[in-house]
């Protein structure tokens, strides 16, 4: 069960409501903010370059209005004109110069008259770059006017820059200028820069003026100082148009926001409300909806969700009512019945211990008499009697085997066999072992493989219940593999234990009898042919699992088994 928020956490925890509210607000400013942005930017960049055009358009218009004046040097003339163009509020001022760079006229407003009270001031704007007399295009140039002295710029200040400084002092902006050089040309270039006067003119071409027509002559030149002061003005009030109807757009979208963000999170609230009520067993709660939307199919869900939920509460505690005396008299029951298979498996194995052992006397007497009979102490005994006896002899000693195996099993699943464990050498073991079946070996002729590392640590156990288990493992190898077949046995340390395998080349054991091959009297179906009670690996687990370790098996059919042995190398708690 999760652990619920203590009252301080749910006190600092941003609610739905709280992120949904921040969220569409920060998205509703951003956007009405960038909009505004890329507008008053648009409005500059329009602002800027129609005061760039305004003041080509006046400088063109001086030109071809003054061309005349300007070639004979007329400065009466001039200076009307120029005095004529200094009433546009944003020309600050204006400067005419003869073909040979002859001062003509010059004067300007605002701070610009004090610095044209001596014409010859005029010279300071001579820094620009002369315009080409080859084209009639004007140059134009930035210029600031720090102390009463022009300096002429790469690029004049940004109105994107001066924006804060419109809002914030209007009057502390510095106002920028735009110098506007044109050259004055001569009256046959000045038509073929103008369209409808070089059309009209051409009509009938005449060859040979056309091939002895000068080049173009530049008569003067005009420059025109632009103030951005007055662009700056209507700059300052879009900003304040745009910031208003940003503001009011912000302000509205935000009680659209809040007014939306409660129509959803009330609902939510109520559920909450109605959920903790739930959590609290009362089960009586519904929630009422407060809308047809995707929020009021929920609240019906959760009610129809907290009908089914009261309807298995009702049921469990029914079956409940009845539960506990089930339950105690099933437990008497198995009670009952584990103390049954407890007494029958204790008198199996006393069964099994007492007809053992009572069987171990007949059975070795049986077998004196019957080497007494085969040595001729009863008597000269023909050869077919001798054949007899041979087999009654073989076949009492596999009977007596497998009293001893059952013997053994019975007290190995008592926890009655004898266990004496110290350190024991398990190379030593498994050389005795593989030792006493050499004549079952050579009879079938099976050949050998033993690999068995000089460098194994002892193990912890009992020297001649090891005996045993290698002793059944080889058995049952000699016993499986054809004539002329291959066993090995390989012995490894692993660090903290030995592992042992046996190997043969016999039938295999199917895949699904390998769980049931440790089992007593359980015999592999290709190996029903075989001699044996089914008890060896039985005993053999036994004996492995007293000594703290396991064993494993592999196989495959038609290619042989494999047992695995793990034996620790320390005594195991």
């Amino acid at each position: 069960m999760t652990a619920r928020p203590t009252a301080s956490f749910s006190t600092l925890r941003p609610t739905v409501w709280t992120k949904l509210v921040l969220f569409t607000t920060v998205i509703v400013v951003f956007t009405c903010s960038v909009q505004g942005w890329f507008f008053i930017t648009e409005q500059a960049t329009v602002v800027t370059n129609g005061l760039i055009d305004n003041g080509t358009y006046l400088a063109r218009h001086l030109a071809a209005g003054n061309r005349y004046s300007i070639l004979v040097g007329d400065s009466t003339r001039i200076r009307e004109q120029i005095d004529a163009l200094l009433t546009i509020p944003h020309v600050a001022y204006v400067v005419v110069r003869g073909s040979d760079g002859r001062l003509l006229g010059a004067a300007g407003t605002g701070d610009w008259r004090r610095l044209f009270i001596d014409e010859r001031a005029a010279d300071l704007l001579l820094s620009v770059s002369t315009p080409s007399p080859s084209s009639g295009e004007p140059t134009v140039k930035p210029v600031l006017l720090k102390q009463g002295v022009p300096r002429f710029v790469e690029s004049a200040p940004s109105l994107l820059g001066r924006i804060p400084g419109l809002v914030l002092n209007p009057l502390g902006v510095e106002v920028g200028y735009f110098n506007i050089a044109l050259p004055v040309l001569s009256l046959s270039a000045a038509y073929d820069d103008d369209p409808a006067l070089s059309l009209t003119l051409k009509e009938t071409p005449d060859v040979l003026a056309q091939k002895s027509s000068p080049s173009k002559i530049r008569l003067g030149t005009i420059q025109i100082g632009l103030s951005d002061e007055h662009a700056l003005a209507v700059l300052r009030l879009l900003v304040f148009q745009v910031l208003m109807l940003t503001g009011l757009t912000i302000v509205l979208g935000t009680v659209g926001v809040f007014y939306v963000a409660r129509r959803i999170t009330t609902p939510i609230k109520s559920l909450t409300a109605a959920a903790s009520r739930l959590e609290a067993k009362d089960f009586s709660v519904r929630a009422t909806p407060a809308s047809s939307d995707e929020i009021g199919d929920l609240t019906r869900t959760f009610n129809n969700m907290v009908h089914s939920i009261e309807q298995h509460e009702r049921d469990l505690r029914e079956l409940n009512q009845n539960l506990e005396a089930r339950v105690h008299e099933r437990t008497v029951e198995l009670e009952q019945a584990n103390h049954r298979l407890e007494e029958l498996n204790h008198l199996k194995t006393s069964l099994v211990s007492s007809a053992s052992h009572e069987l171990r006397t007949p059975i070795t007497a049986i077998a004196v008499h019957l080497s007494n009979l085969l040595d001729g102490v009863g008597g000269t005994i023909t050869p077919r009697q001798g054949e007899t006896l041979q087999r009654i002899q073989e076949n009492t000693e596999r009977l007596r085997r497998m009293v001893d195996d059952l013997l053994d099993l019975s007290r190995l699943q008592g926890r009655r066999a004898p266990f004496s464990p110290t350190a024991v050498r398990i190379d030593r073991v498994i050389q005795d072992t593989i030792f006493a079946f050499l004549q079952d070996r050579t009879q079938k002729q099976l050949s050998l493989h033993v690999d068995i590392s000089q460098s194994l640590d002892s193990v912890w156990g009992d020297g001649d219940r090891l005996r045993q288990v290698f002793a059944n493992l080889i058995h049952n190898a000699i016993k499986f593999s054809p004539s002329g077949g291959n066993i090995s046995v390989t012995a490894e340390g692993s660090g903290i234990g030995v592992t042992v395998c046996v190997a043969d080349s016999g039938c295999g054991i199917p895949t699904e009898e390998m769980g049931r091959i440790f089992l007593p009297f359980y015999r592999c179906t290709n190996g029903a042919r075989a001699r044996g009670a089914g008890l060896g690996l039985s005993i053999v687990k036994e004996l492995v699992d007293l000594h703290g370790g396991t064993v494993r098996v592999e196989s495959a059919i038609g290619k042989g088994s494999r047992f695995f042995v793990d034996l620790p190398t320390t005594a195991q708690a």
